[in-house]
């Protein structure tokens, strides 16, 4: 009797497993294939799909095209607090306003350069140019004519900005200083609080958690709960719709998690270092 129940909690996970490849998007055709015919192994397949989520995970963030984004988007908050720096050399009367205006301006330029090498266009571009479909020549021409485009659309935005005042979990009030009225970007824009304090580097409200580095936002994650598999419910504050590296994560009344490892299923696992995902 106990053989039999065994037996009939292995063919269980395995099925459950097996489905779980299945319907996962995070396997290839190929690794579905392969990883479901372990299934007269069990624990190969069981290995297998550990292994594969290690390597497909791995692939995706050491792609040229993320550590690209990881680059550009690094050059861009040293850019940022090089014209917050301007700014308070400035104040202090140490640069004039033309310095502060031309080395702005010198820093713009650069932020529209770093801007271009993200857009889809440009991809599109350097990758017919990489596959020899267009010449150095046709690939300078075309580049060209997207800076010149973006240009102009830069000019047509509308430069007045508005604050924006956001109550925190904690009922402090934080405010959000110049954004842009014509895009409502907030990345990059200046924050305050009602008690003057942002020593903390996130601010958490009911719909947003902000992420601030020198009293400006650079980054800000949506909220979204999940269940650990011991059944307590965790809130994820995220980047994008699925769980990277980076998200911010809590329990639901916003207690830090200690350090470590948390199983969500039988097969996945997160590792929380500093209330943030490894």
């Amino acid at each position: 009797m106990e053989h039999n129940v065994g037996v009939g909690a292995i063919v269980g996970l395995v099925l459950a497993s097996s489905i779980y490849v299945w319907n996962n998007e995070k396997f290839s055709r190929v690794q579905k294939t392969i990883l479901l015919i372990f299934f007269i192994f069990p624990p190969a397949q069981w290995v297998g799909i550990l292994v594969v989520l290690a390597y497909n995970s791995y692939k995706v963030n050491n792609s040229t095209e993320k550590i690209t984004e990881r680059k550009v988007e690094q050059v861009k908050i040293n850019l940022d607090n090089s014209i917050s720096s301007l700014k308070d050399l400035k104040d202090k009367g140490i640069l004039t306003d033309e310095e502060y205006k031309t080395k702005v301006k010198k820093i713009d330029a650069e932020k529209t350069e770093q801007n271009l090498k993200k857009s889809l266009e440009y991809k599109q571009l350097k990758s017919l140019f990489d596959s020899g479909i267009l010449t150095k020549e046709e690939f300078e021409n075309k580049v060209k004519l997207i800076k010149t485009v973006s240009i102009k659309k830069t000019e047509d935005i509308i430069s007045e900005v508005y604050d924006f005042k956001v109550t925190l979990i904690n009922n402090e009030i934080l405010t959000i200083l110049g954004i842009p009225e014509k895009t409502n970007n907030i990345l990059g824009c200046i924050v305050k609080t009602t008690s003057g304090s942002i020593s903390n580097n996130i601010f958490i409200s009911d719909k947003y958690l902000y992420e601030v580095q020198n009293k400006k936002i650079v980054n800000f994650y949506k909220p979204q709960i999940i269940q650990l598999k011991d059944g307590k419910r965790c809130i994820t504050y995220r980047k994008f719709s699925h769980l990277t590296k980076g998200d911010f994560i809590f329990y639901d009344n916003n207690l830090c998690l200690p350090n470590g490892q948390y199983p969500i299923t039988v097969f996945e696992k997160i590792i929380v270092k500093e209330n943030r995902l490894q």
